[in-house]
């Protein structure tokens, strides 16, 4: 894969909350990001525009329908959580170039 600034802020944008996500539904962090790369891949395919808001969609969206087709419980209560996160942190993404 190409090494871009857009790429880097886009992985930590994946790893933040990917790591977060592993905490609230108590799996390995590996597995918190692949849930949100595939729910990605669901909501918006292979496309490299991705932005904040488009990542709040994938949350509220995608990776929600993902966790309950996993069985999470209090998924709503984890959507909310990790879109707060991803809000509150977004200056982070941001300045990696996300």
């Amino acid at each position: 894969m190409i090494d871009t600034p857009f790429l880097r802020g886009l992985n930590n944008a994946v790893s933040f909350l990917g790591e977060k996500l592993a905490i609230e539904i108590n799996i390995e962090p590996i597995a918190g990001k692949g849930l949100i790369r595939l729910a990605i891949k669901d909501d918006l395919g292979e496309a490299q525009d991705i932005n904040i808001q488009k990542l709040r969609k994938v949350i509220k969206n995608g990776l929600k329908n993902r966790l309950e087709k996993i069985n999470v419980e209090n998924v709503n209560s984890v959507i909310t959580k990790l879109d707060s996160l991803l809000i509150s942190n977004q200056s982070l993404f941001t300045i990696g170039n996300f």
